[in-house]
């Protein structure tokens, strides 16, 4: 498996989490863990789910569900004292999946299929 190189000038996305000024929109992008495409119907729930708290948490400028992944560009709202009345944020504990890929990578037989 070849590994890909990052041009140092991009070397700063690798460092997570990113922080930015204020009163910027954020993109967020997501993905199902399958990798799988949404199902039609799916694809409304998730767009609904995305709406469902704008101007309440945040200014939606764009949601897009495409495939497997959706895309959203936000701006948090902020409170009356000028701070962000919300933070956006996304925690998963991969500890699972990470412990599955290593033993996938030892011996790819043991899993014929990884998703």
């Amino acid at each position: 498996m070849s590994q890909r190189t990052v041009r140092p000038q991009y070397e700063y996305r690798r460092r997570l989490p990113h922080y930015q000024t204020s009163d910027r929109p954020i993109c967020i992008t997501f993905c199902k863990l399958t990798h799988t495409p949404f199902p039609v119907e799916a694809r409304s729930v998730v767009l609904k789910r995305c709406l469902c708290d704008e101007d309440k948490k945040y200014k939606l400028h764009a949601a897009v569900v495409i495939g497997d992944h959706v895309h959203l560009l936000l701006t948090p709202l902020r409170d009356d004292s000028g701070q962000p009345s919300h933070y956006v944020g996304v925690q998963t504990d991969v500890t699972e999946r990470r412990s599955l890929e290593e033993q996938y990578f030892k011996d790819p037989a043991i899993y014929p299929i990884m998703h």
